[in-house]
């Protein structure tokens, strides 16, 4: 993966980048507040000495005055600087030569220049014309904020490091993460659709997205299964009754070539071309079969086209269906049907219910009984169907849902053994367990599903 193209790298430098402009205007804004604040308590300071000087001035006179700014010229550096001036412009005492030109105003501070050097200065004036200036050398000022600028920046750039580093941990970890999925479905791509993302420990959005991916393939994996499993099916079970057909035409183009032209040779015509018809039937509803049970077991795990239905009204729409057949066969259905609610496909239940109540009429003998019982309990709704035939021997009961599968006593009944195959399928779908019990006699299937 180049890093220079991947959109987590650009999302992580605009962040980064976000977070040097936060910091710069940060900084800026730091810097400027505490040089404003830096320059006001200086200016504090100069007007209160101001003001003290004008006070002395007035106990003490010019000469107290002048002792006292030329006692202060004395303190350490850095200090403040001064300039008494008589009221002709006469240099009395201070730091300077003469009066800075652009310092006129009293109490007003002024930028000047004074042998190329910056100074802040506040002036006043005094009853006999005399004037007094203090300035401050603005190189005092200027080396504080120097002094803070390093402040400032050193942590900023510390932090900007500290950014970038945290920043080409987390990718590295987020891309190793990201390989890890990319690796799985180029292995998949490729053929090995048994690869699997790695699920970490912690429990994140990248875990999620690596349990989904994962679902998703189990799901091709499905979907793959059973196309193979039908093509298999097909290639397998269809040869025989293509076969039959095959034959069946053929025995029909041989009467019409050697049947004489009366009725008995066209009776014989007739039965060949039904017998091909028929044949044709049965490979038509051994496919239609397959691919029910191919289209049921590939929309098992979805929620689309599931809505809330009643068990109990299914059951009675079944029997509606099998009440001519049972009465015909002199089996008498024994309905109890609670209300027990289900997420589900109508016509596929309706089927579940119709294949499981087939199997029970084509092999109860005549004059016993078919119960159906529906309800729910213990937040499940269950369905347990009953015949009085021979059962199922326990050894076949974990075959009998596969494709094709027929036990030895079902031999000489017709079918395909694609009923219970269905049935699963269908089961499946609806998130439905079933089982297969010895009834003492006959059968018991339970089903059983978590209420909506």
């Amino acid at each position: 993966m180049r890093l220079s193209k991947t959109a987590l790298l650009q999302l992580m430098a605009t962040l980064v980048a976000v977070f040097v402009v936060t910091s710069a205007i940060m900084t800026a804004l730091a810097y400027r507040t505490a040089a404003l604040y830096t320059q006001d308590q200086i200016r504090a300071i100069i007007v209160a000495d101001l003001g003290g000087l004008a006070d002395l001035w007035q106990r003490l006179g010019p000469t107290g005055l002048q002792a006292a700014i030329e006692a202060r010229q004395q303190a350490p550096e850095p200090r403040r600087l001064y300039l008494l001036v008589s009221g002709d412009g006469d240099k009395i005492t201070g730091d300077f030569d003469f009066w800075p030109n652009n310092l006129a105003k009293d109490r007003d501070w002024t930028h000047f220049e004074h042998d190329g050097e910056g100074y802040d200065g506040l002036s006043t004036h005094f009853a006999d014309g005399s004037r007094l200036m203090i300035a401050h050398h603005r190189s005092v000022h200027e080396a504080m904020l120097r002094g803070l600028s390093a402040d400032l920046i050193g942590p900023a750039l510390l932090g900007l490091l500290a950014a970038g580093l945290a920043s080409l941990v987390i990718l590295r970890k987020l891309f190793r993460r990201i390989d890890r999925i990319n690796e799985t479905c180029r292995a998949v791509a490729s053929g090995d659709l048994a690869a699997r993302v790695p699920l970490d420990a912690r429990i994140d959005e990248f875990r999620e997205l690596a349990s989904n991916v994962n679902m998703m393939l189990d799901r091709i994996d499905v979907l793959m299964r059973g196309v193979r499993t039908l093509s298999d099916s097909l290639a397998h079970e269809m040869r025989t009754p293509i076969a039959h057909l095959r034959a069946g035409l053929d025995r029909a183009a041989r009467e019409i070539e050697t049947a004489p032209q009366d009725q008995q040779g066209r009776d014989k015509v007739a039965a060949a071309l039904t017998d091909g018809v028929r044949e044709a039937d049965g490979v038509i509803t051994l496919f239609t079969a397959l691919l029910d049970i191919a289209a049921t077991e590939a929309a098992e795990g979805s929620p689309n086209n599931l809505v809330l239905l009643d068990m109990a009204d299914l059951v009675h729409q079944a029997v509606n269906l099998y009440e001519g057949v049972a009465e015909d066969r002199g089996i008498h259905l024994v309905i109890a049907a609670e209300p027990a609610p289900i997420l589900g496909e109508e016509h596929l239940l309706v089927r579940f219910l119709a294949n499981l109540l087939d199997n029970a009429l084509k092999f109860s003998p005549p004059g016993k009984a078919v119960s159906i019982t529906c309800g729910s309990a213990d937040l499940q709704g269950f369905l347990i169907l009953s015949d009085q035939g021979p059962g199922m021997p326990e050894a076949f009961r974990d075959k009998a849902f596969e494709r094709f599968a027929r036990s030895a006593d079902a031999k000489a009944t017709p079918g395909h053994g694609l009923g219970l195959s269905l049935v699963r399928a269908i089961a499946r779908r609806h998130s439905i367990a079933i089982s297969l019990y010895d009834g003492a006699p006959g059968l018991r299937v339970e089903a059983r599903w978590p209420l909506p």
